[in-house]
């Protein structure tokens, strides 16, 4: 996966790729030396250097700051990190993570290609987590996720980390399954408290919720009974929670590697004519001439 990328950014004149693990200090120090080349072959243009980190929420930016850190000052954390989005939000002040010559990074806030409009393609994000789980369909990414497990070469090793009989394309018996093993429910009193308060709220729609098709509409949750257990309140299986418990698994590689995007030479090629066609000429950034009225 690693060679066609670096192969096609090196083909299109680009600037260098490199790929880090920051837990694990993969190439760590190939990033202070490159900035520390910058110093050497031009002292008097680069005293000190000042690097900005950028991407989406929730791909180790933060960490990728105190691994550099810690590499390059033998000092600990500087930035926060956290397993979901949203943890830095606000542009931070300067970390330096070299002496001599000064070397300074900013962390940033996550940020997003504002033209995102495939669904597929927010799928892919909110899979990675630079979403808020709260603010996707779990199951529905759950499903996604199933879907390019068993078109890859993790089809047979997935149902071996989830204790299942075989791959298979059922969301739904996948779900029921995690939350039997894993005891993920919910009692009969919870859940309907949450119908009630759905039903209040589509309620008090009104006339807006008549502006949308029956298709339009999300479909109930999905409502799987637990085993009764005697002595407990009846409950039911929680296949969100489930859902949630799958994807977890995923982002900390329990299923293995996973690319999520064709990086495929052909696939990288279009990426970079797209990438093209959409930048504008230097010579359209310019502000236009004033214009004189007679």
């Amino acid at each position: 996966m690693k060679k066609p990328i670096v192969d096609a950014f090196r083909k299109q004149g680009r600037d260098a790729v490199l790929f880090t693990q920051a837990d694990k200090g993969t190439n760590v120090k190939k990033i202070l030396e490159w900035a520390l080349e910058q110093h050497r072959a031009a002292p008097h243009r680069y005293p000190f250097l000042s690097m900005v980190i950028v991407g989406l929420p929730n791909v180790g930016k933060s960490s990728l700051i105190n691994a550099l850190r810690r590499t390059g000052v033998k000092k600990g954390k500087a930035s926060a990190v956290g397993p979901s989005a949203g943890v830095t939000q606000t542009i931070q002040t300067r970390v330096k993570i070299y002496d001599d010559p000064p070397i300074y990074l900013v962390d940033t806030p996550g940020i997003f290609d504002p033209h995102i409009t495939h669904p597929v393609d927010g799928l892919k994000i909110a899979l990675t987590g630079a979403t808020k789980d709260r603010l996707t369909e779990e199951q529905n990414v759950a499903d996604y996720l199933l879907f390019r497990l068993n078109t890859s070469m993790l089809k047979t090793r997935y149902p071996q980390v989830l204790g299942l009989p075989g791959p298979t394309d059922d969301i739904r018996s996948v779900l029921t399954h995690i939350a039997t093993v894993e005891n993920f429910t919910e009692s009969l009193s919870a859940r309907t408290s949450t119908t009630t308060a759905s039903s209040d709220l589509s309620s008090s729609m009104g006339a807006f919720a008549l502006a949308f098709d029956d298709d339009d509409l999300p479909p109930p949750p999905a409502v799987e009974h637990a085993p009764r257990i005697p002595g407990r309140a009846p409950a039911e299986l929680d296949l969100q929670r489930a859902a949630r418990h799958m994807v977890q698994l995923f982002r900390e590689g329990a299923f293995g590697p996973l690319t999520l995007d064709d990086c495929g030479p052909a696939a990288i090629e279009r990426w970079f004519g797209e990438r093209a066609g959409a930048e504008p000429e230097i010579g359209s950034l310019r502000p236009a001439p004033p214009k004189h009225s007679r």
